[in-house]
C-alpha cells in the first residue's frame, strides 16, 4: 500500500488524501522489493542487449578490418615500389 506525504510549513512530513502525489510516495517493504527486483531484471536486460556480441557481426567487421589492412599495405608497397624505379 502506498501512501501520498508531504513536507509542511515545520518540516514534518505527514500523509495525506491527494489522487496524484505531489511530493513523496511512501511505499511497504512488499511493494519496494517488488520495484527493486524488476529494475534490477530490467538493467540486466538492457546489458545484455547493449553489449552481447554476435558472432556473424564480430567476423563481418574482422574481415573488413583484414582486407582494408592488406589492400591499403598492398597499395603502399607498391607505391613505394614504383617510387623507386
Amino acid at each position: 500500500m502506498s501512501v501520498c506525504t508531504i513536507i509542511d510549513e515545520d518540516g514534518f512530513i505527514k500523509a495525506t488524501t491527494e489522487t496524484t502525489c505531489s511530493q513523496y510516495v511512501l511505499i511497504d517493504v512488499a511493494k519496494y522489493e517488488e520495484i527493486q527486483a524488476a529494475s534490477l531484471s530490467n538493467m540486466i536486460d538492457v546489458l545484455n542487449s547493449l553489449f552481447q556480441f554476435d558472432p556473424s557481426i564480430v567476423a563481418s567487421v574482422n574481415g573488413a578490418m583484414f582486407f582494408l589492412f592488406f589492400t591499403g599495405h598492398s597499395t603502399g608497397r607498391l607505391l613505394k615500389w614504383l617510387g623507386k624505379k
